[in-house]
């Protein structure tokens, strides 16, 4: 019985088994890497950009109109981001559309700051069917991060500069406060964690398809090709 017992533990852990579950923990350790980078880069980058901090103001917006914000130093750091609704470009085939702008935020004091800005669109053809880079006919641009030296009211205003060849249906600009700063040291370890679980995944992929292969080659009877 105990003979029995001992001889099923021992099958229990070949060396063909061992090395799958020592796969198996490689595989999970590198998932939760590529999803931590992930998150770490891309997703942290994209929460500063446009989810951090709180929504402080909205303003449906047309080139040349002027937009005033009340602003003050307890809002610091602020950032104001663009919607705009576009119209797809009609056809088949790729295509790429943009429509910049030139806009500049001045108080009391002058001119704060001068930024360019603008939405992009892009649309592939792959094997016949197309493939809408962006999704959907919104786009969220971000203009600017900055901060405020003194209360009051602060004048924004832009004008198409440069490309016009996306038709652009509305834009809003939104306004947040209190937002999170990009670290850059923590964007680019996220996302170097996260490249190179990728690269991990699709060497070892490719690693085990060639051992595989070789077994089959070396399983093969002698003789089995010969007629």
């Amino acid at each position: 019985m105990d003979s029995a017992v001992a001889t099923r533990r021992l099958h229990m852990h070949t060396p063909e088994q061992r090395r799958k579950a020592g796969m198996s923990t490689v595989s999970l350790v590198l998932l939760v890497s590529f999803l931590g980078g992930l998150l770490l880069g891309p997703g942290y980058i994209v929460y500063c950009l446009y989810f951090s901090g709180a929504s402080a103001a909205e303003h449906p917006w047309t080139p040349g109109e002027e937009v005033t914000f009340s602003l003050s130093p307890e809002q610091n750091p602020l950032r104001l981001n663009a919607e705009f609704e576009y119209v797809p470009p009609r056809g088949v085939g790729q295509t790429n559309r943009r429509t910049d702008y030139e806009g500049e935020l001045s108080g009391s004091g002058g001119t704060l700051w001068r930024e360019r800005f603008g939405a992009s669109y892009s649309r592939k053809k792959s094997g016949g069917t197309q493939v809408h880079i962006g999704g959907g006919s919104t786009i969220t641009t971000n203009i600017r991060l900055f901060s405020v030296d003194e209360a009051g009211d602060y004048t924004f205003r832009a004008k198409q500069s440069g490309e016009r060849s996306l038709k652009i249906r509305a834009i809003t600009l939104v306004l947040r406060e209190n937002v999170a700063e990009i670290n850059t040291a923590v964007a680019a370890t996220g996302c170097v964690l996260a490249f190179g679980a990728f690269v991990s995944v699709v060497f070892g992929a490719g690693f085990r398809g060639r051992r595989r292969d070789g077994q089959g080659a070396d399983d093969e009877p002698e003789g089995a090709s010969a007629d």
